[in-house]
């Protein structure tokens, strides 16, 4: 099978997309740092590279930029390298292509996009699920969730094994969520609002990933409008939705109880 590459420094994100490359019977493999896909390319060159726009020590322009002028210059024409954000204007679209990206794909990542992208990019045919996968209808609609990203992920778990992945990693996801808002009102008190902002565009894309629709679209305002940011009870309404949300995907997937 096709190796494909994934760039990002969370965890959460780059186990969503393992899960989503298993399900079309492909292989990932998650590295956290440009430096750690530098190193994983000077031992084996992927067949396309996912990467995350927005990583701490180096982004995602510049870590393309940086492989594809050390261990992919001989493979400028073999391994596209596609932008994973949540970041849709145009502007970051056309700098992503300048930068030498070669596509582009907007969180929360659908599977459908994901097939169509890699069926794009790579020579053989469109990547397909395994024979004896069965894929799970969606759940029917709900108002703090997104029906079809949350079975994109937990619709996976017909394995004990992948079940038991996908509960640790929704709990650990969990865990992180009140200490994220805590620390984004923290920074607003301070009168941060840059940092602020770019916490609430980090948990946003968690949050999207996992199906919590309501809470990431909330978050997107107060990522992009201070009035939005600095509304009284902004965190407090996102709380209120988020353990809304979480109850009804607990009601959807027993397992993750």
């Amino acid at each position: 099978h096709a190796k494909i590459l994934v760039v990002d420094d969370n965890r959460a994100n780059g186990l969503v997309l393992d899960m989503l490359l298993k399900r079309l019977g492909l292989v990932g493999h998650h590295c956290f740092s440009a430096s750690e896909a530098v190193e994983f390319c000077r031992r084996e060159i992927p067949a396309v590279i996912l990467m995350d726009l927005h990583m701490p020590e180096m982004d995602g322009m510049e870590a393309t930029r940086l492989l594809q002028s050390t261990v992919l210059k001989d493979h400028l024409e073999d391994v596209p390298i596609v932008a994973l954000t949540a970041d849709v204007r145009t502007e970051v679209r056309d700098a992503c292509f300048a930068a030498g990206m070669d596509g582009f794909l907007t969180k929360p990542i659908r599977l459908d996009d994901l097939r169509a992208m890699l069926a794009q990019k790579l020579s053989h045919s469109e990547p397909k699920a395994p024979a004896e996968a069965v894929p799970t209808p969606p759940p029917p609609p709900v108002s703090q969730i997104d029906p079809e990203i949350a079975d994109t992920i937990f619709g996976l778990a017909d394995e004990p094994e992948i079940a038991a992945e996908l509960k640790s990693m929704f709990r650990e996801m969990w865990t992180d969520v009140e200490p994220n808002l805590q620390e984004i009102e923290q920074l607003i008190s301070a009168g941060d609002d840059p940092t602020a902002q770019a916490r609430c565009h980090r948990l946003r894309g968690v949050l999207a990933n996992f199906g919590f629709r309501v809470a990431a679209e909330k978050l997107g305002k107060m990522e992009t409008n201070l009035d939005a940011l600095h509304a009284p009870g902004a965190a407090a309404e996102i709380r209120t939705g988020l353990r809304a949300a979480y109850t009804e995907i607990l009601g959807l997937y027993p397992f993750l109880k």
